[in-house]
């Protein structure tokens, strides 16, 4: 197992694509509810395809990319994220666009805190969360992965980097 920090969680994984767990994204029972992280990207063409991949900052300014430049609306991938400290009551994810490798040549799209888990010692809690790029809109969600149940993801900065009430 792959394990890489991000902001105070890790990203438990299966070995590739940066330690992201991809999967194929099962509907569940009943849908989370998504939130826009950015309304009429630009990163969606007109044609539908995303210009630039979407993803999240990574240890030592990497970028770990969960939606891949190229893909055709509607696009959805999920991933599953742990605690890194025991009794951690949030997950902050710094979301981004962009082809490269590292984020300070990406476009900083905002930030998502995660918070509704049970609380319990590092890496036992499971946070999946839903990146979805539709209607010309991307947008988040988050399940606890044990229970299926949904978690709260509140998006707290914008792209200028203000708090979101």
């Amino acid at each position: 197992m792959i394990v890489i920090v991000v902001v105070g969680a890790i990203v438990v994984a299966a070995g590739i694509l940066l330690g992201v767990r991809r999967r194929a994204v099962a509907r569940p029972e009943p849908e989370p509810n998504f939130i826009v992280l950015e309304s009429n990207s630009p990163a969606i063409s007109e044609s539908g395809s995303l210009r630039e991949s979407i993803g999240i900052g990574i240890h030592e300014g990497g970028f770990a990319k969960l939606l891949e430049r190229g893909s055709e609306q509607p696009a959805e991938t999920s991933f599953t994220f742990s605690t890194s400290e025991d009794n951690q009551d949030q997950i902050t994810l710094r979301f981004y666009r962009g082809n490269s490798p590292e984020v300070a040549n990406n476009t900083f799209l905002g930030e998502g805190r995660i918070t509704g888990y049970p609380i319990a010692p590092a890496e036992e809690p499971l946070v999946r969360v839903f990146v979805r790029a539709a209607e010309g809109n991307l947008s988040l969600a988050a399940l606890d992965d044990l229970s299926g149940k949904p978690v709260q993801l509140t998006k707290t900065k914008d792209a200028r980097a203000r708090t979101l009430h």
